[in-house]
């Protein structure tokens, strides 16, 4: 009986990796083809002056293709651009998106149609919303005046002036994204047992006190995830940059909305500098990559400190 018992199991376990291989194999070999092989080649033409319509012409420069780029001061300017959508955007998209999951997960009238109307931005086109909002941030506009007279803003076209076309890129992305984290942190609040939330509540907690004591330890890893992919992602932002550039230069206006994803495309497909612009998204590569670890690092001494 126990031998009939061990030959099912170790059939089921067999039929489980079967079916896992048969349907992680296309993910993985896509992953290969559209993410690995172009990362490894990014790597090989950083080093070599390469220009794809002049393959012939390419021979190793070593380290000059860095030592250029941190010698340009546009290259300089799209890091601080980059930068500063990092620190403004993902705070304020994973506090809004945590605040919304939480009144969303309340028993409130319409629930369903809310989580709708804040889900839909995210799976329009950034193309179609960035046209949008370019209709909606020009001078004399309702929203304009209104930010004019409670702000002191001035009444301009943002996406024509240097000084407000990277915040108006800000929020198209803030507002665009919001309705994505809103539904990681609806599926971790979903999860917490209802009998810990009972327990929290006959013990005295008011709802404060849960939420930091009980709820907030509870969704650490959809947290940590959730800046992870936040910062990743507003790192590279390409297509809200793009809409308002359009029939200008990418970066317009005068490089104030330029990032490193931008600085790469422009000198790879506009001036051909393949190996110069492969450079630049291995300095990216190389920026994501510190600031996952060292959140990694502090969240781990965080919950190291916390036991």
């Amino acid at each position: 009986m126990n031998k009939s018992k061990n030959v099912l199991k170790k059939r089921k376990n067999k039929d489980d990796i079967i079916t896992a291989v048969i349907f992680l194999t296309p993910v993985v070999v896509l992953w290969f083809w559209w993410f690995f092989i172009p990362f490894c080649k990014s790597i090989k033409y950083c080093f070599f002056d390469f220009n794809y319509a002049l393959p012939e012409r390419t021979h190793f420069v070593g380290l000059d293709n860095f030592i250029r780029l941190f010698q340009d001061n546009y290259f300089l300017k799209a890091i601080i651009h980059s930068t500063q959508l990092v620190i403004v955007t993902v705070p304020i998209i994973v506090s809004l998106a945590l605040l919304l999951s939480v009144l969303l997960n309340q028993k409130i009238v319409f629930r369903g149609i809310f989580r709708t109307i804040f889900y839909l931005p995210y799976v329009m086109s950034s193309i179609a919303v960035a046209t949008v909002f370019m209709y909606l941030f020009v001078k004399d506009s309702p929203i304009i005046i209104v930010l004019s007279r409670l702000f002191g803003l001035d009444n301009v076209t943002w996406i024509s002036d240097t000084r407000y076309a990277l915040k108006a890129v800000m929020l198209m992305y803030i507002w665009q994204q919001i309705g994505f984290y809103m539904v990681m942190f609806l599926a971790a609040l979903q999860a917490i047992p209802e009998e810990v939330r009972e327990s929290a509540r006959i013990d005295g907690a008011g709802s404060v006190r849960e939420f930091l004591f009980i709820t907030l330890p509870l969704i650490k890893p959809t947290l940590y995830l959730s800046l992870t992919m936040g910062i990743i992602s507003s790192f590279k932002v390409f297509d809200q940059i793009s809409a308002i550039s359009r029939g200008t230069v990418l970066g317009a206006p005068a490089g104030s909305t330029s990032t490193i994803v931008t600085y790469f495309y422009v000198n790879a497909f506009r001036y051909g500098d393949m190996g110069y612009a492969s450079a630049s998204v291995v300095v990216l590569f190389a920026i994501i990559f510190s600031l996952t670890i060292i959140q990694r690092a502090l969240v781990s001494k965080g919950e190291e400190a916390l036991y």
